[in-house]
């Protein structure tokens, strides 16, 4: 039977707190010590308090883990928090007229929480006793207390006391008789769940305005109580890794503080002093983001591999993981989510008004507020006093675009290609610009080229399918300009390594990350040769097959778009050499290529692709340390892009 402390290691390692290798060892100490893994996490400061409650109530969930706490064996080991039975930790204080003990709630590594009556002021409260017989763990509690008090605002859990009886140092704080956010989200609305990231905003607003980041935003550390009038109602919990904005560059060096699924980029490359308020909107809105999509915005097994995918990718785009996410909530988070600071919300109350906006059918602010959009919402809103007007005008504009669509598709081909790639280019121009110009607020650029982008969606800019099909079919009649050949080009390579990340899944089904592990496993695991080579067989004919589809027209489009003055002649020979997986060859080209556009980011991007992809290979074949030197360098491209 599975034990429970089993199932605390599985959550551990599925949550990308361990890998499998730091699971099986600490369960290992575990058992020895006869002790919670979750425990012993939080003892060494390895897990906040928020993130402790968080997967212990996920592991109380687990069947398997109130199955196996009814096994009599189990029970010779100490859990975080046991069942509430004559078994539970005596209050410290037998007699103490200040506060009257009610029940044991929870222990963590800084020490025990009970519920109490505060006899003066006849409320309930939480209290929290600090073990004290470790000088840093009181002096971590006496700080996490002391910064969260001087947020007063009624989406932020209250301190009410720090103080000390017979010799034991104590917190009492507001009594919240709810959930973590993580844990309620499948059961809220939509809806209920950007209002209690709206809540939780306002709360975070609160403690910028005194001067505190908080730096762990997640929803663990967002708890949710029932009011008695069935209202939910957020407040933010656990600032124990929260600074002074004045404090903010005293980080240990070397050490990444916080939760790498939430944290902002600039917080994972331990860049200290630029850590703003920004940090906690990045944090709200990757909260948002899982919260909608049921995955986190940036993907990883462990947390070494979420720091690096944090910094070299993109979240993707929250529409595409599910269609049916409003567009102006998607543009919200991704606001939030923005890599350069100055390009997210300005504060979190901003972020709070945004999403207040979204909530209440206007536009908002996160996307350019075009006359179109404007009109939209306005309609949107006042949906039955223009039905009749709407219906007449879109019956007349389907018909008048079903006669202009028949009459002139086919020319309309050549047309629409050039401007695809003319508007592309002229875009990428004025990122360019704006990136060489002296330092400066970018918004301004950035809703510029918006507004252009907002131009080319009919030319499914960002689609790269729909791209393909529009710019094949003007290819196919007799547009074949060396520009058209370059974005036809691009586009087949994007669909290229997306089908091939595509296929990643089925390998790690098996439990690896590598198709050679993959497949010793399936040996490993029921001894049946046969199947191990049916799978590698099938990975092989499908990867055969993603090349014919894909990459093999792009490299017929890249040597099409020989010179043009698109791209110079070294990257498209580096990006055939990648394509073909030549890696070598890939970079010596970069190399020839210099600094003949030290100001774009698609040279370090590739290079970075390349070094990626090396290191992989290199690991493959056991070469660790220069597989590691590959992925530091990969890393300080992707940073320079």
């Amino acid at each position: 039977m599975l034990r429970w402390w089993d199932v605390e290691l599985r959550i551990l390692a599925a949550e990308g707190v361990l890998t499998a290798a730091e699971a099986d060892a600490l369960g290992q100490e575990a058992r020895a010590k006869q002790q919670s893994p979750l425990a012993l996490l939080v003892a060494r400061g390895h897990l906040t308090e928020g993130s402790y409650r968080s997967l212990f109530a996920e592991a109380m969930n687990d069947p398997a883990w109130y199955a196996s706490t009814q096994d009599p064996s189990a029970r010779t080991y100490s859990m975080a928090a046991p069942p509430r039975t004559s078994e539970e930790p005596a209050f410290p204080v037998a007699a103490w007229d200040r506060y009257t003990s009610v029940r044991f709630l929870g222990q963590g590594g800084m020490g025990k929480v009970f519920l109490a009556i505060d006899t003066r002021l006849h409320r309930e409260v939480a209290i929290k006793f600090v073990r004290s017989d470790d000088a840093e763990h009181v002096r971590r509690l006496i700080t996490e207390a002391r910064t969260q008090a001087r947020v007063r605002h009624e989406r932020v859990c209250e301190v009410y006391e720090v103080g000390e009886v017979e010799g034991k140092v104590y917190i009492a704080m507001q009594y919240i008789e709810g959930k973590p956010l993580g844990a309620l989200a499948g059961d809220l609305t939509l809806e209920q769940k950007v209002m209690m990231v709206r809540g939780a905003a306002e709360g975070i607003h609160e403690a910028h305005r005194a001067g505190i980041i908080h730096r762990d935003v997640k929803p663990s550390n967002i708890m949710v109580e029932r009011g008695d009038d069935g209202e939910l109602r957020p407040y933010v919990t656990d600032f124990g890794l929260a600074r002074s904005a004045q404090e903010a560059g005293a980080t240990v060096t070397g050490t990444v503080l916080g939760t790498p699924h939430y944290m902002p980029p600039e917080q994972a490359q331990r860049a200290a002093t630029q850590l703003d308020r920004r940090a906690d909107i990045y944090s709200l809105g990757a909260t948002l983001y899982h919260l909608v999509t049921g995955k986190p915005p940036v993907p990883g097994k462990t947390p070494a591999e979420v720091i690096h995918n944090l910094i070299t990718q993109e979240p993707r785009p929250l529409r595409a993981i599910d269609p049916d996410i409003p567009i102006d909530l998607e543009a919200i988070v991704l606001k939030c989510l923005e890599r350069e600071r100055l390009a997210r919300y300005d504060s979190a109350r901003t972020l709070a008004e945004d999403l207040d906006r979204f909530l209440d059918g206007e536009p908002v602010q996160a996307r350019p507020a075009g006359a179109w959009y404007r009109m939209r919402k306005r309609l949107a809103k006042h949906r039955r006093l223009v039905a009749a007007g709407a219906l007449a005008i879109a019956a007349l504009a389907a018909a008048l675009g079903w006669g202009i669509k028949t009459a002139g598709e086919a020319a309309e081909r050549g047309t629409l290609a050039r401007r695809f790639t003319v508007m592309a280019e002229r875009i990428d121009a004025m990122a360019r610009y704006a990136a060489l110009s002296p330092l400066h607020d970018t918004r301004g650029d950035r809703a510029e080229i918006r507004a252009k982008m907002d131009q080319v969606e009919d030319l499914a800019l960002g689609d790269d399918a729909r791209a393909r099909d529009e710019l094949e079919a003007a290819w196919q009649q007799g547009f074949r300009e060396r520009r058209g050949a370059f974005a036809l080009a691009q586009v087949m390579g994007r669909l290229y390594q997306q089908n091939l990340a595509a296929m990643e899944p089925a390998v790690e089904r098996e439990g690896s990350s590598d198709r050679a592990s993959a497949i010793a496993q399936i040996i490993e695991r029921d001894g049946k040769v046969e199947r191990a080579k049916q799978a590698e067989e099938l990975h092989d004919a499908r990867k055969h097959e993603i090349e014919r589809q894909y990459r093999d027209p792009a490299l017929g489009y890249l040597a099409a778009s020989l010179g043009t003055d698109v791209a110079p002649a070294h990257y498209v020979a580096a990006l055939m050499a990648y394509y073909r997986d030549q890696l070598d060859e890939a970079l010596r080209q970069l190399d020839e290529m210099g600094s003949a556009r030290p100001w774009d980011y698609e040279t370090p991007k590739l290079r970075g692709d390349i070094l990626l992809a090396r290191a992989r290979v290199r690991s493959d074949r056991g070469d660790r340390a220069h597989a590691l030197a590959d992925y530091e360098m990969s890393r300080d491209a992707y940073t320079a892009a």
